[in-house]
This record gives structure tokens, C-alpha cells and sequence, in this order.
């Protein structure tokens, strides 16, 4: 697969920098002025845009001078011109059979042919110095130069260690989610942690580990004597509701815009395709029978996890996808992608405090991530996205102690009703802060504000949601440890029993 190996950029005035260079009498002006340093000849048109970028930044150094080329592809018949000051694209203008393109326009053309394996180009390579330039030019290149690289977007149609970068899938406080895809059409997605979050870049990379150490253990499977086999058999068929994850690259160091542009730390996995469930339900609403299914799936796998000594600390709309598969009974399954939300339940929470939607407030009040933990994570982001919106006491629970204990900066939910709640939360949390009182004291006050107003929640979806279900999320969502089962195989088999009891058997069918 051809790429774009060498780093060039554009800036946010190359339309308006085409436009003045396409002007016939500014175009015939400056050609009249070029210097050719490079003669015709033909190359891969990846290594032409290499090529060019080498000299554009050696001319640069050397006098400050800008680089002319002219790019000639598709047996001859389109015509690229441009000028290069440094690593970023002054201006560009196309010719085509027909038509004169200019700008971002052209500029794609040249992504579209260097991508292309094996494409062919002509390059002619000239020297220009900056007092040759027009005044209305000059003004524009003095702002290029300013100009920093606009992430992600100057990874599109770009070569990551061998990946060709096609689109931006996603991006959080932490990291951008790129789809990407090798030379034989397999689909991958890229997270590339945030520059300015290399702090934290460590804990995604531990994360990464375990996720890969958990797909090895699914490899020699040894589950706890405790566990039936009938059992055991039965959640080893919910791995396939977990991505794959492929591995990591740490990048070099220290890093810089131009390093981290060419060679990025990244996390690496497979992609199945389909659609994120945030995605899904903003376009049409999930149903109950399509909610329990993903919820019946997903505890499925946050079971089989738990029994191996792992667990998901971060669980979000946007982590699961919707993957094409006719042997669901509703023809997809549900696959949470990203490794870098997956860890060992034996070590402290590394989940960077992402989600807070969704996220169990006894894993930030205690450090650990428990099976119990992701029994409420999965019921909790199901019921998101069922009603279309987060369970409103536990998202303000977990503002405040990100807001109070953590010193993380998140607007408090205003109206709602919750203003004496709100209040009440806060005077028990800044006790904690303030070191008046320990997590296991304060709990107990804290649960009985919090599942008093998660009944009220609970007790809204009835119709929607039938009786049993409802004991059952009341179960999961306390943050009263006293009610919660511990236990993820027993919390699966009574979601299991529940379901059928309220018919909705025909969703617990699994093909293996």
C-alpha cells in the first residue's frame, strides 16, 4: 500500500492562497522566476509527495527559500502545481480534464493518487524565493507559518506504522479513535492518545496490557473449581462480545508535533465494522427487547471477565458497537471495542474517571474496579440508553466526587429537582475531602439518599419495563453493597431466570 511516508501539511488559508496563485498573470509571474533543481522524472507518486517534502524543508533551512513542483499523474492527464514552504503546502492548483480545482480540493487529489499502490508520477522541482511572491502571498505564508497541525484530521489518508488512516471514528478528553486498514482491506481502529494527556498515556498502555494478557488466558481457560461446567462452557461463548486487541507502539520520545504526527503512541485493534450504540440511538431509539439483549449479552461478558480476574473500568454508549451477525436473534451483536477499558480487578481503577454516566460511584469512592462494578456499569448504560438519558442521581454522585475528591473539573446537573439532594450529597463527600469521616462511614448515608431517589427513577420506566427486570436493576444499581450479589456468575444466571420469567427467552439464544 502506497502512503504519504513523509510529513507535509496544509493551513487554514489554502483555499484563499490557491485562489491568488491560479491567477493566470500571478502563475505566469512566478514560473517566470523558478529555478529548476530537480529535473522531470517519474516515481511512485508516494515517493514524489516524499521527495517534495524533503526539499521543501532543506530549502527552507538553507535560505528560506519555498519550493516549486509540479506533479503529473493518470498517464499525464491531471496536473498538480505547487508551492511548498517547509513541511506545509502554500498553495495547490489541479488541472483535470475540463476543469481547474484549487485549494483543499486539489490537495485531496494528491492524498487520493499517493494512496493508491503502485500509481506513478511525473515531478519537476524548482527553487522560489519569498520576495518573489505576490504581496497578497506573502501575507498568507507569514500566517502558514504560525500554523500548527490540526489533530486528528492531518492523520486522513496517512500511513500509521503500515495502516492506512481513513477516518476519525471518535475522540474523548484522552485519546482520538482512528479507523483505519492494512494492504489486504482488514479494518483496524487506532487510539492515539492526546499529546497533552502523555501523563496519562501510561495507564492506557496497562490497560492494554491486560486486555491482552485476559485474550491469552481465554486461550487455556481455568476457571474457578466453584464454578459449574455446564456453566463455564456456556459464558466462554460471550468472548466474542469483547474486541480484539492486536497490541501497543509507545512511540518515540521526546515527542514533538512532527513526531508524534509520523510516528504517534497507539494503541492497535481489530474492527468489526457496524455502528457505536451512541450513534445508533441517536438516530432511532432502542427498544426494551433490543436493551435487554445488549444487557443480557454484556453481563454475559463482564461474567466470563470477572471469573478470569478482569473487568471493564469505563463502560460508555460509545465503546459499544453494533456488529452485522444473522446468527443474534436480532441479527447483531453487541462488541465492546476498546481494549484501554479493560483491566485486573487485582489492581487500582486506571479508568482516567471516563463515563462518568455510567460509571459505579463505589469504584471512585474505593479504588477498584468489582464484578459488582460492572454489573451496575452495564445496567446503568443500558437504561442510558434506553431513556435517552443518564440515571440522574448517580451522574450527580459521581460529579461531586470527581468535582470535590479529585479536584475534576464538570458542571453540576442543574434543576431536576435536585437541588436539596445535590446539597445533601455535597455536605457528606466534603467531609470525606476534609478527612472527617471514612468511605465506609459515610457510605451508608450516601446510599440512602441515592437509592431513595433511584426508586423514583426505577419505579418511571414501569411499563416499559417489566417487574422482575425492575427488581433486578434495583439489585444491580443500589450502591448499597448489602443488596448487591457479589457473585457475577449468580447475578448472570438470575438475569437469565429473570428474563425468561418475563418472556423474553428468545433473546438468551446463543450460537457458538
Amino acid at each position: 500500500m502506497s502512503l504519504l511516508p513523509h510529513y507535509l501539511r496544509t493551513h487554514d488559508r489554502l483555499d484563499e492562497a490557491s485562489e491568488i496563485f491560479a491567477d493566470p498573470l500571478n502563475l505566469a509571474s512566478l514560473i517566470r522566476k523558478i529555478s529548476i533543481v530537480e529535473p522531470e522524472r517519474e516515481l511512485l507518486c508516494s515517493e514524489a509527495v516524499d521527495t517534495l517534502g524533503k526539499v521543501g524543508e532543506r530549502f527552507f533551512k538553507e535560505k528560506n527559500d519555498l519550493a516549486y513542483a509540479v506533479i503529473k499523474y493518470d498517464r499525464r492527464r491531471k496536473t498538480l502545481r505547487f508551492i511548498v514552504v517547509g513541511n506545509i503546502v502554500l498553495t495547490v492548483v489541479g488541472e483535470v480534464p475540463g476543469a481547474i480545482v484549487k485549494g483543499s480540493e486539489a490537495y485531496r487529489m494528491l492524498l487520493e493518487a499517493a494512496s493508491y499502490p503502485k500509481t506513478t508520477c511525473s515531478i519537476v522541482i524548482g527553487r522560489l524565493s519569498q520576495d518573489d511572491l505576490p504581496p497578497s502571498l506573502k501575507s498568507i505564508l507569514e500566517n502558514a507559518l504560525k500554523t500548527r497541525i490540526a489533530f486528528p484530521d492531518a492523520w486522513i489518508n496517512r500511513a500509521i506504522y503500515g495502516f492506512k488512516v481513513t477516518r476519525i471514528l471518535d475522540e474523548d478528553e484522552y485519546s482520538f479513535k482512528l479507523h483505519a486498514v492494512d494492504s489486504g482491506g482488514s479494518q483496524y481502529i487506532i487510539e492515539i492518545p492526546k499529546l497533552e494527556q502523555v501523563d496519562n498515556t501510561g495507564k492506557l498502555f496497562l490497560n492494554t496490557i491486560d486486555a491482552l494478557n485476559y485474550q491469552f488466558s481465554l486461550r487455556s481457560i481455568q476457571y474457578p473449581a466453584s464454578v459449574e461446567a455446564d456453566v463455564l462452557r456456556k459464558l466462554a461463548g460471550f468472548a466474542k462480545y469483547m474486541g480484539q486487541c492486536i497490541g501497543f507502539i509507545t512511540g518515540q520520545h521526546p515527542i514533538d508535533e512532527k513526531t508524534y504526527l509520523e510516528l504517534p503512541p497507539c494503541i492497535i485493534r481489530s474492527h468489526s465494522g457496524g455502528v457505536n450504540l451512541e450513534r445508533k440511538i441517536e438516530e432511532s431509539q432502542l427498544n426494551t427487547e433490543e436493551a435487554l439483549f445488549i444487557l443480557h449479552r454484556l453481563t454475559g461478558l463482564t461474567a466470563l471477565m470477572n471469573t478470569l480476574g478482569y473487568g471493564l473500568n469505563a463502560l460508555r454508549l460509545r465503546d459499544v458497537w453494533l456488529v452485522e451477525d444473522q446468527g443474534e436473534p436480532l441479527g447483531y451483536r453487541p462488541v465492546v471495542e476498546y481494549c484501554t477499558s479493560l483491566q485486573r480487578l487485582d489492581s487500582p481503577y486506571r479508568g482516567l474517571y471516563r463515563g462518568l454516566e455510567t460509571i459505579d460511584p463505589l469504584i471512585l469512592l474505593t479504588n477498584r474496579v468489582t464484578p459488582a462494578s460492572n454489573l451496575f456499569m452495564t445496567s446503568s448504560m443500558i437504561l442510558q440508553a434506553l431513556t435517552n438519558k443518564p440515571i440522574l442521581p448517580h451522574l450527580q454522585l459521581n460529579k461531586l466526587i470527581s468535582r470535590i475528591l479529585f479536584n475534576i473539573e464538570t458542571p453540576l446537573l442543574q434543576g431536576e429537582g435536585l437541588e436539596e439532594y445535590t446539597s445533601n450529597l455535597k455536605t457528606i463527600i466534603e467531609q470525606l475531602a476534609r478527612g472527617e469521616t471514612r468511605v465506609e462511614e459515610a457510605l451508608p448515608k450516601l446510599w440512602e439518599l441515592v437509592d431513595e431517589y433511584l426508586a423514583r427513577y426505577l419505579e418511571s420506566l414501569r411499563g416499559r419495563i417489566n417487574g422482575r427486570i425492575l427488581e433486578y436493576l434495583t439489585r444491580v444499581l443500589s450502591i448499597n453493597p448489602g443488596k448487591r450479589v457479589q457473585n457475577p456468575v449468580d447475578m448472570f444466571k438470575i438475569l437469565e431466570e429473570t428474563l425468561i420469567e418475563d418472556g423474553y427467552s428468545e433473546i438468551l439464544v446463543l450460537k457458538t
